[in-house]
């Protein structure tokens, strides 16, 4: 294997190579050799008989713990010499070729919605891009698979390539993953669930400060109009006194003009009050969290940079599935989301309230063949304009 790579032999060659001949990979269940085990097998110190590992040393807590409480040691192991290290040192200076000669587009992988989520069904193969700069700079997505020969020798996974999968458009195939999960999340009853629970504790917080006010008004008011009876009552018994010649009718006059001076002053302060009473509980009006879940909705529908609808749909899907259908010449694109909101449902029970049913995980959309035509203008900023008819 080393002095294949010495020779230029590619990491593809040497899979080809060990598998034609029956050699079974040690590091595979299968048996089957990949060039990533390849590529592991020429970079290990272990066939020059030298190899570093480090070790815990509670086995109760995981590596990173031990390593914050410097509890692992570095422990050197010997093994026998199987490749010579002068052999060892050319391999390695060719593998460091391989990862700077590797082409890495960031731009192409932080550009596309699905690209890092996207598979062949038939086979589940990570589907690549395609350009054709004759085309308009057409881009499609395509199962691999016919360069991944290696993968002939595995029987665990279903032979695919031409006849069992075909491109579909990239442009159109993502305006119309974005248009449909937009489309699930608008009518999701868990999601909508969910921004009630995060918006209302933060509403009742706002609407209890005036509560508290109108519970302080109403215990003023109550005070002060008892005071007022309390001083009417008196006034009463002053008329007593001046009947039993306890008080000169002077006196008795006083007496009077201070209580109504009184009372005038505390049916005042009650009149302000109610007024204050009035204007706060007129300032709590109901919270309508469907209305401000419309806008948020309508927001999100908006965007317009890559970032922030790449985020939403990685937030809600984590793959999709690319199925060809050979007979009529149509692919069905099926989203998994992270949470069950495909088709929830609401409920309500004998108390009047409802309960939120669980929806399913996938959604499977069945497509024309539109998707194979070119798309000569760009219209990723254009959202919702697709219309697929849904599986039911």
């Amino acid at each position: 294997m080393f002095e294949m790579c010495l020779e230029k032999y590619s990491t593809k060659d040497i899979v080809l190579y060990l598998n034609k001949k029956n050699v079974k990979s040690p590091r595979t269940k299968s048996g089957v050799w990949n060039e990533q085990t390849i590529r592991n097998i020429l970079r290990s110190k272990k066939y020059i008989g030298e190899h570093v590992v480090e070790q815990k040393l509670d086995k109760h807590l995981s590596k990173e713990e031990c390593r914050d409480l410097d509890l692992t040691v570095i422990v050197k192991q010997v093994f026998p010499k199987i490749i010579k290290e002068e052999l060892f040192n050319e391999v390695m200076k060719i593998t460091e070729n391989w990862n700077s000669n590797k082409i890495t587009n960031k731009n192409l992988k932080h550009n596309y919605l699905v690209r890092d989520i996207i598979y062949c069904s038939y086979c589940g193969n990570k589907m690549k891009i395609k350009q054709n700069k004759k085309m308009n700079n057409w881009k499609v997505y395509y199962c691999d698979y016919s360069t991944k020969k290696w993968r002939d020798f595995d029987n665990r996974i279903p032979k695919c390539g031409i006849g069992n999968s075909k491109f579909i458009q990239l442009e159109k195939l993502e305006l119309l993953i974005w248009d449909e999960v937009l489309k699930t999340f608008k009518n999701s009853y868990q999601i909508k669930e969910q921004f009630k629970q995060s918006v209302l504790p933060k509403r009742i917080d706002e609407r209890n400060i005036p509560r508290e006010k109108i519970k302080e008004y109403q215990k003023y008011i109550k005070t002060k109009t008892f005071e007022v009876n309390k001083i009417k009552k008196l006034k009463l018994e002053r008329k007593t006194d001046i009947d039993l010649n306890i008080l000169t009718r002077k006196e008795y006059n006083n007496t009077l003009s201070k209580y109504d001076k009184k009372i005038y002053e505390l049916e005042t302060l009650i009149q302000n009050k109610n007024s204050d009473l009035t204007n706060t509980k007129s300032g709590i009006e109901w919270y309508d969290w469907l209305k401000d879940f419309n806008k948020h909705y309508l927001e999100i529908s908006n965007y317009k940079t890559f970032t922030e609808r790449k985020n939403f749909i990685t937030k809600y899907i984590n793959r999709v599935e690319i199925k060809w259908n050979k007979k009529n010449n149509t692919h069905k694109i099926i989203i998994h989301f992270n949470i069950p909101i495909v088709k929830d449902d609401r409920i309500s029970n004998e108390k009047s309230m409802f309960k939120i049913m669980k929806g399913k995980s996938k959604k499977v959309i069945t497509s024309s063949s539109h998707l194979f035509t070119p798309n000569r203008t760009n219209n990723f900023l254009k959202p919702n304009i697709v219309s697929i008819p849904t599986q039911p």
